[in-house]
């Protein structure tokens, strides 16, 4: 990798915060478009957190609606039981979309890190965290931080819970090579951008090889990355089209691809460095 490739690896995080903050969603949706590129996890779990977090998020309010309408119609058998208050304890945390940490951890298949990928998302201010009661604990509840309201908002419109999990999974795939590494994998994708920048958004199918091919990846990279892209949502394809040749590359990706390079060249700056 190269000194300014260092720099979109360093400054990735930053870019994604800075969508997440500002609501910015075009360039949430071509950060997305980025993920197509590969299929590789993060080794920490984040992506997997992510995951259970955005579906336990997406399903909380139904549940926490059915819980109300049971306390509201059981009240006294629930009482008698002693269920009422702590039925009604799950709903105000549903409510807020909380979730017991273990639970979330348990639910990320084959993850052996849980705790480290929920500390590493807690540190950049991408989960939150509570401990409500201080004499116990074990007693961790995580949830998705403010950062991610609008993200979440925009993906609820969907309403459907599988298209809602492939733009979580995209998001959280971008998030793990933010922080763990994986930026050549996504470098063709940024340099087909950038030249389609200056030519209305055109690029060709003998470019986008070029491109992968400065990275040393083969041919059927490129065309796995095409083939990826075209069963995605329409709105976070790289290419909107596919004319033969011809390749219309979404203007959502270029768009971000131009944030994600000024915050690069202004690192490189500070070492006498520039780049594509």
């Amino acid at each position: 990798m190269t000194s300014i490739w260092e720099d979109y690896q360093e400054t990735l995080l930053d870019v994604i915060v800075d969508a997440l903050t500002r609501r910015d969603l075009r360039a949430l949706r071509g950060i997305q478009c980025l993920d197509a590129s590969t299929e590789w996890t993060g080794a920490m779990g984040v992506e997997s957190v992510l995951n259970v977090l955005f579906r336990a998020s997406f399903e909380a309010p139904l549940e926490a609606r059915r819980i109300r309408d049971q306390l509201a119609s059981e009240a006294e058998a629930l009482h008698d039981r002693g269920f009422y208050e702590a039925l009604g304890a799950k709903a105000e945390r549903l409510e807020r979309r909380m979730f017991p940490i273990q639970e979330v951890t348990a639910a990320c298949v084959g993850l052996r890190h849980g705790m480290e990928a929920v500390n590493e998302l807690y540190s950049h201010g991408l989960v939150r965290v509570e401990r409500p009661d201080p004499a116990d604990p074990e007693a961790l509840y995580v949830g998705l931080s403010a950062l991610w309201d609008g993200f979440l908002e925009e993906i609820e419109k969907t309403g459907e819970i599988e298209e809602a999990n492939v733009y979580s999974s995209a998001m959280g795939k971008m998030l793990s090579i933010a922080m763990d590494g994986g930026m050549s994998s996504v470098a063709p994708l940024v340099l087909i951008a950038h030249q389609a920048e200056g030519k209305g958004g055109e690029a060709t199918y003998d470019e986008l090889l070029e491109c992968c091919a400065g990275h040393h990846r083969p041919k059927r990279f490129t065309d796995n990355l095409l083939q990826r892209g075209q069963k995605r949502p329409a709105a976070i394809r790289p290419f909107s089209s596919d004319y033969g040749n011809r390749l219309n590359v979404n203007v959502d990706l270029i768009y971000v691809v131009g944030l994600w390079r000024a915050r690069a060249n202004a690192r490189a700056a500070g070492r006498g460095l520039g780049g594509p």
